[in-house]
């Protein structure tokens, strides 16, 4: 049976009606769907394409692919091909639209010229739950993070290549933030401590993490600073990857040579930072790193200890900020880039559904 669709001009508009494998041979722009079903330990799932699919057959593929009917809407297409291909039913409030890639896929005689609206759904589904469509669908499986990004990389997943490097920065995140580890009322009643322990014992996140803050840092920046405990986790890698050199912050009578003090403010009291009077020569470029930004107090001594002894902050990075303690405020004359936004309420952020 023919498969009717809409046909698109450049701009996404339709132009009118065709039929699928005419739009196939033709390049005819039209739109489909893709969901990237993940659960909440951060496993996403693939299908395998049939072994008589005309484009990439027996080739393993993000969860759920389809095309747009005519007259339908995409996310009405959405649960429907989900339901078909996988008999899961998607809660809307799982949902989230991550956006529109231009994909263009020549395989053999099938030139595949589509709009393709791309949706995330966290939603926990259990393998043995999924009855598939057996003449779309061979397998199916649960892979992690780091088995996606390998595959991202080999002849085993079908082509979606740039709607692949557009996921990475949000598999990253997801990643970092499933590790982190989150504890209540530590070190005083109130505060909802980071532990970012949990990433560093994790060889995949940590690497991530590492990669993430070497990549903030601009080519003329000389020397990395870091204040311990934890900015000295991240920083000192950072200074290692990028061939930089590295200059600790620490806490008073830790540092042997001759130094200078800067006191803070703490989320939860007060406390002083020190740096060795020769670290930082008049006229050097400066990234700070560290691993969270709270209230901003350790990250504005560390810039003032920086700036007297003569260095250009120029970078400050974090792996995480917490917005509501409004931190980034206190540095906003800098150039200041994070990966992670932690509520202090850890409530979810608003998901944007899609409604054309």
């Amino acid at each position: 049976m023919k498969e009717i669709i809409d046909e698109l001009n450049e701009k996404g508009e339709v132009i009118g009606v065709i039929d699928k494998d005419v739009a196939h041979r033709e390049g005819r722009l039209h739109r489909s769907i893709h969901l990237w079903l993940i659960n909440d330990e951060g496993e996403i799932l693939l299908q395998r394409r049939c072994a008589d699919k005309k484009l990439y057959p027996n080739t393993w593929d993000i969860s759920v692919g389809g095309h747009v009917s005519a007259k339908e809407s995409s996310i009405d297409a959405l649960f429907r091909e989900t339901k078909e291909e996988l008999g899961v039913d998607l809660e809307l409030e799982n949902v989230e639209f991550f956006g529109t890639i231009h994909e263009r896929l020549r395989y053999d005689d099938i030139d595949s010229n589509e709009l393709v609206d791309v949706f995330i759904a966290r939603q926990n589904i259990k393998k043995e739950d999924i009855i598939i469509q057996k003449e779309e669908v061979s397998d199916i499986s649960f892979v992690s993070i780091e088995e996606m990004f390998r595959l991202m990389d080999s002849e085993e997943l079908l082509p979606h290549n740039e709607e692949y490097k557009r996921m990475i920065d949000y598999l990253v995140k997801l990643k970092l933030s499933l590790t982190l580890r989150r504890i209540s009322d530590y070190p005083k009643t109130g505060i909802n401590f980071k532990d970012v322990t949990t990433i560093l014992k994790d060889p995949f996140a940590y690497h991530l993490a590492i990669d993430f803050l070497a990549s903030q840092i601009p080519e003329d920046v000389d020397v990395i600073v870091g204040p311990e405990a934890r900015g000295i986790m991240f920083a000192a890698p950072v200074a290692y990857k990028l061939n930089k050199g590295y200059v600790p912050v620490r806490k008073p009578n830790k540092l042997p040579g001759e130094t200078i003090a800067q006191e803070y403010d703490l989320e939860y009291g007060t406390d002083t930072l020190e740096i060795h009077k020769d670290a930082i020569k008049p006229g050097q470029n400066v990234a700070i790193i560290d691993d969270l930004m709270a209230t901003g107090g350790t990250m504005e001594a560390i810039i003032k200890l920086v700036e007297r002894l003569g260095g250009n902050v120029i970078k400050v990075a974090c792996l995480i900020d917490l917005p509501e303690l409004g931190g980034a405020k206190r540095i906003s004359n800098y150039d200041y880039g994070y990966l992670l936004s932690e509520s202090e309420s850890q409530k979810k952020d608003k998901k944007k559904i899609y409604t054309k």
